[in-house]
């Protein structure tokens, strides 16, 4: 006879790959929600520290603003693509192995971001120029922000009662606006005489932070099912290098432009009038 907790009907998960609904005592169900709040602002941190200091992260790594464009397209196409996959993973293996990917992604993406800031990569050892490491740092943190999202709402769920869960849903996607506009308060008391380390440091230990908490009360198992299929990774290439290059246009467009394009155009090129355009 098994001891595993059978769920009651009203229990059951509302879709495959997402946690059960169990009636939680109430000290429970608040530790849910502090948690589920504590980690959807840790998720709108990943973009919003990026957005308030973009400058001060070109300055110190001596970037161009194309340069700093693309660390942008970094985390925008990373965060845009990865969501379609993270649901068939969270449908295929369930919240368990979601939740551990996504806190391995985390703390991999804010410990190279300190590291990167630190300067403890800049020695003639390392090969590798910090800016690359740098894209590859907001990649992953757009990674990240599309999963954290998705655990923080979870946990906000299970944190409300069942007459209020859309409440909860508002609250999980409400937290992660709140990024921007935190991140420009706090960043000028980090980040005193542009010492951006400090930033990063802080988002470190946010990380480490939900690391454990998300470890010291996991959300419940759902149902699985095998989702993937052979072609879902053809359908997902072409579909992530759509958005990717989405991602490029509306970052980069309005760096570049026009002007920049026509430049490179030949002054006897009477292809589509485009410079009569341009003028």
């Amino acid at each position: 006879m098994s001891n595993e907790y059978q769920f009651k009907p009203h229990e059951q998960p509302i879709m495959v790959g997402s946690p059960a609904n169990p009636d939680h005592p109430a000290r429970r169900k608040l530790f849910y929600l502090l948690i589920g709040i504590f980690v959807g602002l840790t998720a709108s941190f990943q973009n919003g520290l990026l957005v308030a200091n973009l400058t001060q992260i070109q300055g110190q790594l001596g970037l161009t603003p194309a340069e700093g464009g693309w660390i942008s397209v970094s985390y925008n196409m990373t965060n845009a693509c990865i969501t379609v996959l993270l649901y068939k993973i969270r449908q295929q293996f369930g919240m368990s192995l979601f939740s551990k990917i996504t806190l391995f992604f985390l703390l991999a993406a804010t410990s190279l971001q300190w590291l990167i800031s630190s300067h403890l990569l800049d020695t003639p050892n390392i090969g590798i120029e910090p800016y690359y490491l740098e894209i590859v740092a907001r990649g992953l943190s757009g990674m990240v922000a599309s999963g954290m999202t998705i655990l923080g709402l979870f946990y906000c769920l299970q944190g409300m009662p069942t007459v209020k869960r859309t409440s909860g849903l508002i609250l999980g996607f409400g937290l992660v606006q709140f990024g921007i506009p935190l991140s420009r308060i706090i960043s000028p008391y980090l980040a005193i005489d542009g010492q951006l380390e400090n930033l990063f440091l802080f988002q470190f230990g946010l990380a480490l932070i939900c690391f454990g908490l998300i470890n010291i009360l996991e959300l419940p198992p759902g149902n699985t099912e095998k989702v993937f299929e052979k072609l879902d990774f053809l359908s997902f290439a072409f579909f992530a290098s759509g958005l990717a290059a989405l991602a490029v246009i509306l970052v980069q467009g309005r760096i570049l432009w026009w002007t920049t394009l026509g430049s490179s155009i030949p002054n006897d090129c009477h292809c589509w009038n485009w410079r009569r355009f341009m003028d």
